[in-house]
């Protein structure tokens, strides 16, 4: 009975560890970086990603242009990836006075 369990368990992992290995996939990201991620990291930038959806549902109002390397263009939050500290909004969007 015990080996039983521990195969329940090992199976059960392996489909865990494989869909948090897809939702490291769908993160806008590059794959040599999601790639290394672990599961706690998988579920932050998760959750920060879909806050920011939430934030910007049509995307940023940031100028990508100023961003930097074309591949960091199309991410949507690659203000993330080159910023050391949060920025408020205001910083990233013009307002509209």
């Amino acid at each position: 009975m015990k080996e039983k369990s521990k195969n329940a368990a090992r199976t059960r992992r392996e489909k865990e560890n494989a869909e948090f290995y897809e939702l490291a996939k769908m993160l806008p990201l590059p794959s040599a970086i999601t790639s290394q991620l672990d599961k706690a990291s998988i579920i932050r930038l998760s959750t920060s990603y879909l806050k920011m959806r939430a934030v910007f549902p049509d995307g940023t109002c940031l100028d990508l242009n100023s961003v930097g390397d074309s591949d960091q263009k199309t991410m949507p939050f690659a203000v993330l990836t080159r910023c050391d500290s949060v920025h408020p909004v205001s910083d990233f969007c013009p307002s509209s006075d």
